[in-house]
């Protein structure tokens, strides 16, 4: 079962996902701040979009089909801006920088 709650406040507002397993006991899970920071596992969000692993996580996030570049210079040739994400030939995941 599951919960959306939006939030209005004096100082801003928020929407809040929250989840239960009972119906009645809600967890919060995701939210939306009013200046537009998304946190998952937060309700502080420190950032634009802000992840908080749970110690039963074993894996947290899951980003597919990045392009694979050899190193942030072929990312480049290859048309990619700063701030985007690709893959090496290993699997490992980089920023564009």
């Amino acid at each position: 079962l599951g919960e959306i709650r939006g939030v209005i406040a004096s100082s801003g507002g928020h929407l809040a996902i929250a989840t239960s397993s009972n119906g009645s006991s809600y967890t919060e899970k995701m939210r939306v701040e009013g200046g537009g920071q998304v946190g998952i596992n937060t309700t502080t969000p420190a950032a634009a979009f802000h992840v908080v692993k749970l110690a039963a996580d074993l894996t947290p996030v899951i980003i597919a089909d990045l392009p694979t570049f050899a190193d942030d210079t072929a990312a480049g040739a290859g048309s990619l801006t700063t701030g985007m994400l690709y893959k090496t030939s290993v699997g490992v995941v980089m920023v564009k920088l």
